[in-house]
Protein backbone atom coordinates (compact mmCIF):
# COMPACT_ATOMS: atom_id res chain seq x y z
CA UNK A 1 0.00 0.00 0.00
CA UNK A 2 1.41 3.37 -0.60
CA UNK A 3 2.11 5.59 1.93
CA UNK A 4 -0.94 7.89 1.38
CA UNK A 5 -3.06 4.87 3.05
CA UNK A 6 -2.68 4.96 6.81
CA UNK A 7 -3.47 2.15 9.42
CA UNK A 8 -7.13 1.95 10.40
CA UNK A 9 -8.42 3.50 6.76
CA UNK A 10 -11.07 1.37 5.32
CA UNK A 11 -10.77 0.80 1.28
CA UNK A 12 -13.90 0.09 -0.86
CA UNK A 13 -13.42 -1.74 -4.11
CA UNK A 14 -15.54 -1.29 -6.95
CA UNK A 15 -16.57 -3.17 -9.79
CA UNK A 16 -14.09 -5.65 -11.88
CA UNK A 17 -10.44 -5.61 -11.13
CA UNK A 18 -8.08 -6.91 -13.87
CA UNK A 19 -5.34 -9.03 -12.74
CA UNK A 20 -3.35 -7.64 -9.80
CA UNK A 21 -1.01 -10.27 -9.23
CA UNK A 22 -1.10 -9.66 -5.77
CA UNK A 23 -2.47 -6.95 -3.42
CA UNK A 24 -0.14 -6.81 -0.47
CA UNK A 25 -1.36 -5.25 2.93
CA UNK A 26 1.50 -3.85 4.94
CA UNK A 27 -0.76 -1.61 6.97
CA UNK A 28 -3.60 -2.27 9.01
CA UNK A 29 -6.59 -1.26 6.71
CA UNK A 30 -10.11 -2.43 6.23
CA UNK A 31 -10.24 -4.29 2.75
CA UNK A 32 -14.07 -4.17 2.01
CA UNK A 33 -15.58 -5.13 -1.67
CA UNK A 34 -19.04 -3.42 -2.54
CA UNK A 35 -19.56 -5.93 -5.45
CA UNK A 36 -16.08 -6.39 -6.16
CA UNK A 37 -14.32 -8.70 -8.54
CA UNK A 38 -10.54 -9.77 -8.45
CA UNK A 39 -9.48 -11.07 -11.07
CA UNK A 40 -6.00 -13.83 -11.04
CA UNK A 41 -5.32 -11.94 -7.45
CA UNK A 42 -4.08 -12.89 -4.28
CA UNK A 43 -4.57 -10.72 -1.60
CA UNK A 44 -1.54 -11.14 0.74
CA UNK A 45 -2.07 -9.68 4.14
CA UNK A 46 1.21 -9.04 5.76
CA UNK A 47 0.05 -6.63 8.46
CA UNK A 48 -1.83 -7.39 11.22
CA UNK A 49 -5.27 -6.24 12.47
CA UNK A 50 -6.53 -6.18 8.81
CA UNK A 51 -9.92 -7.33 7.29
CA UNK A 52 -10.51 -8.54 4.01
CA UNK A 53 -14.82 -8.66 3.55
CA UNK A 54 -16.99 -8.99 0.62
CA UNK A 55 -15.01 -9.72 -2.24
CA UNK A 56 -15.19 -12.41 -5.12
CA UNK A 57 -11.81 -13.27 -6.13
CA UNK A 58 -11.84 -15.46 -9.50
CA UNK A 59 -8.51 -17.31 -10.00
CA UNK A 60 -7.84 -19.15 -13.01
CA UNK A 61 -4.01 -20.02 -13.81
CA UNK A 62 -3.73 -21.91 -17.04
CA UNK A 63 -2.27 -25.09 -16.96
CA UNK A 64 1.18 -23.95 -17.77
CA UNK A 65 0.97 -21.61 -15.27
CA UNK A 66 3.51 -21.50 -12.19
CA UNK A 67 1.65 -18.47 -10.51
CA UNK A 68 0.38 -20.19 -7.78
CA UNK A 69 -2.42 -17.17 -7.72
CA UNK A 70 -4.11 -18.50 -4.08
CA UNK A 71 -7.42 -16.47 -2.67
CA UNK A 72 -6.79 -15.00 0.68
CA UNK A 73 -2.48 -15.77 2.31
CA UNK A 74 -1.88 -14.20 5.81
CA UNK A 75 1.78 -15.16 6.61
CA UNK A 76 3.48 -13.63 9.78
CA UNK A 77 0.47 -11.36 10.92
CA UNK A 78 -1.86 -11.65 13.81
CA UNK A 79 -6.04 -10.39 14.38
CA UNK A 80 -6.99 -10.58 11.14
CA UNK A 81 -10.64 -10.56 10.29
CA UNK A 82 -11.70 -12.70 6.87
CA UNK A 83 -15.23 -12.60 6.31
CA UNK A 84 -18.16 -13.10 3.27
CA UNK A 85 -15.53 -13.41 0.89
CA UNK A 86 -16.36 -15.78 -2.43
CA UNK A 87 -13.03 -17.58 -3.50
CA UNK A 88 -12.65 -19.42 -6.66
CA UNK A 89 -9.27 -20.85 -7.53
CA UNK A 90 -7.69 -23.08 -10.14
CA UNK A 91 -4.33 -23.63 -9.66
CA UNK A 92 -1.99 -26.73 -11.74
CA UNK A 93 0.04 -26.38 -8.51
CA UNK A 94 -1.01 -25.59 -5.25
CA UNK A 95 -4.96 -24.56 -5.56
CA UNK A 96 -5.48 -22.86 -1.81
CA UNK A 97 -8.26 -20.94 -0.86
CA UNK A 98 -7.44 -19.37 2.37
CA UNK A 99 -4.13 -20.19 3.68
CA UNK A 100 -2.83 -18.84 7.37
CA UNK A 101 0.58 -19.19 8.37
CA UNK A 102 2.46 -18.04 11.22
CA UNK A 103 -0.83 -16.32 12.82
CA UNK A 104 -2.87 -16.17 15.91
CA UNK A 105 -6.14 -14.65 16.75
CA UNK A 106 -7.88 -14.40 13.08
CA UNK A 107 -11.37 -15.13 12.92
CA UNK A 108 -12.12 -16.76 8.80
CA UNK A 109 -16.16 -16.52 8.45
CA UNK A 110 -18.89 -16.90 5.93
CA UNK A 111 -16.86 -17.38 3.38
CA UNK A 112 -17.24 -19.49 0.23
CA UNK A 113 -14.08 -21.70 -1.46
CA UNK A 114 -13.72 -23.09 -4.02
CA UNK A 115 -10.57 -25.18 -5.09
CA UNK A 116 -9.12 -27.36 -7.95
CA UNK A 117 -5.92 -28.12 -9.62
CA UNK A 118 -3.83 -31.11 -10.31
CA UNK A 119 -1.71 -31.69 -7.32
CA UNK A 120 -2.09 -30.09 -3.85
CA UNK A 121 -5.78 -28.88 -3.77
CA UNK A 122 -6.52 -27.50 0.09
CA UNK A 123 -9.56 -25.61 0.52
CA UNK A 124 -8.38 -23.94 3.50
CA UNK A 125 -4.65 -24.61 5.15
CA UNK A 126 -3.45 -23.68 9.05
CA UNK A 127 0.38 -23.80 8.94
CA UNK A 128 1.87 -22.20 12.71
CA UNK A 129 -2.04 -21.05 13.46
CA UNK A 130 -3.35 -20.51 17.07
CA UNK A 131 -6.37 -18.80 19.17
CA UNK A 132 -8.50 -18.40 15.57
CA UNK A 133 -12.06 -18.90 14.33
CA UNK A 134 -13.50 -20.81 11.38
CA UNK A 135 -16.58 -20.72 10.95
CA UNK A 136 -19.41 -20.57 9.11
CA UNK A 137 -17.44 -21.36 5.68
CA UNK A 138 -18.20 -23.43 2.28
CA UNK A 139 -16.03 -25.47 1.17
CA UNK A 140 -15.30 -27.42 -1.73
CA UNK A 141 -12.05 -28.88 -3.12
CA UNK A 142 -11.96 -31.05 -6.17
CA UNK A 143 -8.86 -32.73 -6.07
CA UNK A 144 -6.84 -33.97 -9.99
CA UNK A 145 -8.09 -36.53 -12.50
CA UNK A 146 -4.72 -38.54 -12.93
CA UNK A 147 -3.51 -41.20 -10.96
CA UNK A 148 -0.32 -40.63 -8.85
CA UNK A 149 1.92 -43.23 -6.02
CA UNK A 150 1.80 -41.70 -2.28
CA UNK A 151 3.60 -38.39 -1.74
CA UNK A 152 6.54 -39.35 1.55
CA UNK A 153 6.89 -35.40 1.59
CA UNK A 154 5.47 -32.50 -0.22
CA UNK A 155 6.69 -28.68 -0.13
CA UNK A 156 3.21 -26.91 0.37
CA UNK A 157 4.63 -22.90 -0.19
CA UNK A 158 8.11 -23.36 -1.21
CA UNK A 159 9.34 -23.27 2.54
CA UNK A 160 7.24 -25.59 4.34
CA UNK A 161 7.01 -29.32 3.99
CA UNK A 162 4.75 -31.99 5.42
CA UNK A 163 5.56 -35.26 4.97
CA UNK A 164 2.79 -38.65 4.64
CA UNK A 165 -0.04 -36.01 3.20
CA UNK A 166 -2.24 -36.54 0.61
CA UNK A 167 -2.90 -34.45 -2.73
CA UNK A 168 -6.82 -33.10 -1.75
CA UNK A 169 -8.12 -31.63 1.73
CA UNK A 170 -10.99 -29.79 2.56
CA UNK A 171 -9.38 -28.44 5.97
CA UNK A 172 -5.89 -29.06 6.36
CA UNK A 173 -4.59 -28.20 9.73
CA UNK A 174 -0.32 -28.48 10.64
CA UNK A 175 1.25 -27.18 13.82
CA UNK A 176 -1.47 -25.32 14.79
CA UNK A 177 -3.17 -25.30 17.97
CA UNK A 178 -5.82 -23.62 20.58
CA UNK A 179 -8.28 -23.27 17.15
CA UNK A 180 -12.53 -23.80 16.46
CA UNK A 181 -13.53 -25.19 13.33
CA UNK A 182 -17.14 -24.88 13.70
CA UNK A 183 -20.31 -24.98 11.12
CA UNK A 184 -18.09 -25.14 8.19
CA UNK A 185 -19.64 -27.08 5.26
CA UNK A 186 -16.91 -29.12 3.65
CA UNK A 187 -17.33 -31.60 0.77
CA UNK A 188 -14.16 -33.41 -1.40
CA UNK A 189 -14.29 -35.11 -4.75
CA UNK A 190 -11.92 -34.84 -7.67
CA UNK A 191 -12.48 -35.53 -11.17
CA UNK A 192 -11.04 -39.23 -11.49
CA UNK A 193 -13.66 -40.76 -13.47
CA UNK A 194 -14.32 -44.42 -12.91
CA UNK A 195 -13.12 -47.72 -10.51
CA UNK A 196 -9.64 -47.38 -10.27
CA UNK A 197 -7.85 -50.49 -8.66
CA UNK A 198 -5.84 -49.05 -5.51
CA UNK A 199 -2.31 -49.56 -5.38
CA UNK A 200 -1.49 -50.32 -8.92
CA UNK A 201 -1.04 -47.38 -9.69
CA UNK A 202 -3.58 -45.28 -7.39
CA UNK A 203 -2.51 -44.14 -4.49
CA UNK A 204 -5.35 -41.26 -4.68
CA UNK A 205 -6.77 -40.11 -1.02
CA UNK A 206 -9.51 -37.88 -0.77
CA UNK A 207 -9.61 -35.83 2.64
CA UNK A 208 -12.50 -33.89 4.64
CA UNK A 209 -10.69 -32.07 7.16
CA UNK A 210 -7.29 -33.54 8.79
CA UNK A 211 -5.04 -32.21 12.13
CA UNK A 212 -1.27 -33.02 11.89
CA UNK A 213 1.89 -32.84 14.14
CA UNK A 214 2.35 -30.99 16.91
CA UNK A 215 -1.47 -29.39 16.76
CA UNK A 216 -3.18 -29.58 20.16
CA UNK A 217 -6.53 -28.82 21.97
CA UNK A 218 -8.10 -27.91 18.70
CA UNK A 219 -12.03 -27.85 18.43
CA UNK A 220 -13.29 -29.44 15.47
CA UNK A 221 -17.70 -29.70 16.31
CA UNK A 222 -20.65 -29.37 14.05
CA UNK A 223 -19.27 -29.19 10.61
CA UNK A 224 -21.08 -31.37 7.42
CA UNK A 225 -18.14 -33.19 5.48
CA UNK A 226 -18.85 -34.56 2.43
CA UNK A 227 -16.18 -36.95 1.01
CA UNK A 228 -17.07 -38.57 -1.97
CA UNK A 229 -15.33 -39.87 -5.39
CA UNK A 230 -13.80 -42.64 -7.35
CA UNK A 231 -10.45 -42.24 -5.72
CA UNK A 232 -9.61 -45.32 -4.03
CA UNK A 233 -9.50 -43.92 -0.36
CA UNK A 234 -11.34 -41.79 0.83
CA UNK A 235 -11.03 -40.80 4.68
CA UNK A 236 -14.20 -37.89 6.13
CA UNK A 237 -11.77 -36.30 9.27
CA UNK A 238 -8.43 -37.39 11.29
CA UNK A 239 -5.18 -36.48 13.11
CA UNK A 240 -1.50 -37.88 13.48
CA UNK A 241 0.89 -36.53 15.90
CA UNK A 242 4.18 -37.40 14.07
CA UNK A 243 5.80 -39.61 11.26
CA UNK A 244 4.98 -43.06 11.42
CA UNK A 245 8.70 -43.94 12.49
CA UNK A 246 8.95 -40.96 14.39
CA UNK A 247 7.60 -40.12 17.69
CA UNK A 248 9.23 -36.09 18.14
CA UNK A 249 5.49 -34.28 18.10
CA UNK A 250 1.81 -35.50 19.25
CA UNK A 251 -1.49 -34.59 18.74
CA UNK A 252 -2.89 -34.04 21.76
CA UNK A 253 -6.45 -32.90 23.43
CA UNK A 254 -8.36 -32.22 19.91
CA UNK A 255 -11.79 -32.44 19.98
CA UNK A 256 -14.36 -33.86 17.51
CA UNK A 257 -17.84 -33.26 18.32
CA UNK A 258 -21.52 -33.17 16.92
CA UNK A 259 -19.93 -33.73 12.96
CA UNK A 260 -21.86 -35.42 10.46
CA UNK A 261 -19.78 -37.20 8.29
CA UNK A 262 -21.04 -38.83 4.99
CA UNK A 263 -18.88 -40.92 2.67
CA UNK A 264 -19.54 -42.64 -0.56
CA UNK A 265 -17.03 -44.43 -2.04
CA UNK A 266 -15.55 -47.43 -5.06
CA UNK A 267 -13.35 -49.16 -2.75
CA UNK A 268 -12.26 -47.94 0.73
CA UNK A 269 -14.27 -45.13 2.87
CA UNK A 270 -13.08 -44.21 6.18
CA UNK A 271 -15.20 -42.11 8.72
CA UNK A 272 -12.34 -40.89 11.15
CA UNK A 273 -8.48 -42.47 11.65
CA UNK A 274 -6.37 -41.65 14.90
CA UNK A 275 -3.33 -41.86 13.68
CA UNK A 276 0.41 -42.18 15.41
CA UNK A 277 0.80 -40.49 18.51
CA UNK A 278 -2.58 -38.98 18.80
CA UNK A 279 -3.49 -38.70 22.44
CA UNK A 280 -6.15 -38.04 24.75
CA UNK A 281 -8.23 -37.11 21.34
CA UNK A 282 -12.64 -36.58 22.79
CA UNK A 283 -14.76 -38.06 19.85
CA UNK A 284 -18.29 -37.55 20.50
CA UNK A 285 -22.13 -37.26 19.22
CA UNK A 286 -20.93 -37.66 15.69
CA UNK A 287 -22.82 -38.89 13.05
CA UNK A 288 -21.30 -40.94 10.46
CA UNK A 289 -22.90 -42.11 7.27
CA UNK A 290 -20.59 -44.38 5.11
CA UNK A 291 -21.16 -46.34 2.39
CA UNK A 292 -18.46 -48.59 -0.16
CA UNK A 293 -18.67 -50.48 -2.82
CA UNK A 294 -15.91 -52.72 -1.30
CA UNK A 295 -14.23 -51.65 2.54
CA UNK A 296 -15.73 -49.48 5.33
CA UNK A 297 -14.01 -48.38 8.35
CA UNK A 298 -15.98 -46.71 10.65
CA UNK A 299 -13.54 -45.31 13.26
CA UNK A 300 -9.56 -46.30 13.43
CA UNK A 301 -7.40 -45.77 16.22
CA UNK A 302 -4.02 -46.48 15.40
CA UNK A 303 -1.38 -46.56 17.57
CA UNK A 304 -2.69 -43.96 19.28
CA UNK A 305 -4.07 -43.61 23.23
CA UNK A 306 -5.78 -42.15 25.72
CA UNK A 307 -9.57 -41.51 23.14
CA UNK A 308 -12.55 -40.99 24.54
CA UNK A 309 -15.30 -42.07 22.21
CA UNK A 310 -18.71 -41.68 23.11
CA UNK A 311 -22.18 -41.78 22.20
CA UNK A 312 -21.30 -41.82 18.49
CA UNK A 313 -23.41 -43.04 15.83
CA UNK A 314 -22.06 -44.68 12.63
CA UNK A 315 -24.36 -46.79 9.88
CA UNK A 316 -22.28 -48.40 8.21
CA UNK A 317 -22.21 -50.44 4.51
CA UNK A 318 -19.81 -52.08 2.98
CA UNK A 319 -20.12 -54.61 0.30
CA UNK A 320 -16.93 -57.02 1.14
CA UNK A 321 -16.33 -55.87 4.52
CA UNK A 322 -16.89 -53.64 7.74
CA UNK A 323 -14.33 -52.69 10.75
CA UNK A 324 -17.03 -50.91 12.28
CA UNK A 325 -14.16 -49.93 14.95
CA UNK A 326 -10.34 -51.04 14.55
CA UNK A 327 -7.81 -50.94 17.32
CA UNK A 328 -4.44 -51.33 16.35
CA UNK A 329 -1.78 -50.93 18.34
CA UNK A 330 -3.50 -48.28 20.76
CA UNK A 331 -4.23 -48.43 24.72
CA UNK A 332 -6.29 -46.94 27.16
CA UNK A 333 -8.44 -46.07 25.13
CA UNK A 334 -12.69 -45.63 26.26
CA UNK A 335 -15.26 -46.47 23.83
CA UNK A 336 -18.68 -46.36 25.44
CA UNK A 337 -22.25 -45.82 24.59
CA UNK A 338 -21.50 -45.74 20.90
CA UNK A 339 -24.26 -47.03 18.86
CA UNK A 340 -23.06 -48.80 15.58
CA UNK A 341 -25.16 -50.55 12.22
CA UNK A 342 -22.84 -52.73 10.23
CA UNK A 343 -23.86 -54.17 7.29
CA UNK A 344 -21.73 -56.17 4.95
CA UNK A 345 -20.35 -59.45 3.77
CA UNK A 346 -18.44 -59.38 6.77
CA UNK A 347 -18.74 -57.19 9.88
CA UNK A 348 -16.78 -56.51 13.33
CA UNK A 349 -15.17 -54.29 15.85
CA UNK A 350 -11.88 -55.41 15.94
CA UNK A 351 -8.60 -55.25 17.98
CA UNK A 352 -4.69 -56.18 17.35
CA UNK A 353 -2.08 -55.62 19.38
CA UNK A 354 -3.96 -53.18 21.84
CA UNK A 355 -4.34 -53.33 25.36
CA UNK A 356 -5.60 -51.49 28.49
CA UNK A 357 -8.81 -50.12 26.03
CA UNK A 358 -12.60 -50.51 27.54
CA UNK A 359 -15.27 -50.67 25.39
CA UNK A 360 -18.85 -50.67 27.37
CA UNK A 361 -22.14 -50.14 26.93
CA UNK A 362 -22.16 -49.93 23.61
CA UNK A 363 -24.58 -51.16 20.82
CA UNK A 364 -23.43 -52.89 18.20
CA UNK A 365 -25.76 -54.24 15.53
CA UNK A 366 -22.88 -56.29 13.27
CA UNK A 367 -24.26 -58.25 9.81
CA UNK A 368 -22.56 -60.47 7.39
CA UNK A 369 -23.82 -62.72 4.74
CA UNK A 370 -20.54 -63.65 4.26
CA UNK A 371 -20.40 -64.49 0.30
CA UNK A 372 -19.27 -61.18 -1.22
CA UNK A 373 -15.79 -60.80 -2.56
CA UNK A 374 -14.35 -57.38 -3.54
CA UNK A 375 -16.53 -56.13 -6.22
CA UNK A 376 -13.83 -54.98 -7.93
CA UNK A 377 -9.53 -54.73 -7.06
CA UNK A 378 -7.30 -56.48 -4.46
CA UNK A 379 -8.26 -57.96 -1.14
CA UNK A 380 -7.74 -55.23 1.15
CA UNK A 381 -4.59 -55.43 3.52
CA UNK A 382 -4.91 -55.36 6.77
CA UNK A 383 -3.45 -57.13 10.11
CA UNK A 384 -6.87 -57.77 11.84
CA UNK A 385 -8.96 -60.71 10.23
CA UNK A 386 -12.04 -59.96 9.06
CA UNK A 387 -15.09 -62.22 10.19
CA UNK A 388 -18.55 -61.67 11.24
CA UNK A 389 -18.92 -60.84 14.86
CA UNK A 390 -19.74 -58.46 17.72
CA UNK A 391 -15.92 -58.03 18.93
CA UNK A 392 -12.91 -59.44 17.50
CA UNK A 393 -9.39 -59.90 19.64
CA UNK A 394 -6.25 -60.73 18.51
CA UNK A 395 -2.54 -61.01 18.95
CA UNK A 396 -1.45 -58.68 21.77
CA UNK A 397 -4.44 -57.67 22.76
CA UNK A 398 -4.47 -57.86 26.96
CA UNK A 399 -6.24 -56.24 30.00
CA UNK A 400 -9.21 -54.61 27.57
CA UNK A 401 -12.27 -54.32 29.75
CA UNK A 402 -15.23 -55.27 27.24
CA UNK A 403 -18.71 -54.93 29.34
CA UNK A 404 -22.23 -54.24 28.81
CA UNK A 405 -22.60 -54.24 25.35
CA UNK A 406 -25.56 -55.04 23.27
CA UNK A 407 -23.78 -57.15 20.44
CA UNK A 408 -26.47 -58.39 17.31
CA UNK A 409 -25.00 -60.50 14.94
Amino acid sequence: LKDIVQDGDTLIFYGDFTPKGKIILNKAVNLVGDGAVLKNTTIFVNSSNCRVQDFTILNNGSRDSNCNLWGIYVYEADNEVICGNNITVWDKNTSYGIFLCDSINDTVANNSIRCQGDNLVFGMLTYETYDSLVENNTILAIGTGRLYSYYQTICIDGVHSISEIANTYGVIIDFSSDNQFIHNDIEVTSTVEGFQVPYNPAENLLYGLYIYYDSNRNNVSENNVYVHGHDPFLYGMGSSGDDTDKSVTYATENIFSRNNITIEADYFAMGMILRHNSIDTVVEENQFNLYSNNYTYGLTLEMSGGAEVKNNTLNLTGRAGIYAMELYSSWSNNIDHNNIYANGSFSEVGLYSSSGNSITNNTIHSFGDGINDPAQGPEHPDSVSLINTGILLEKGSNGNIIADNVIVS
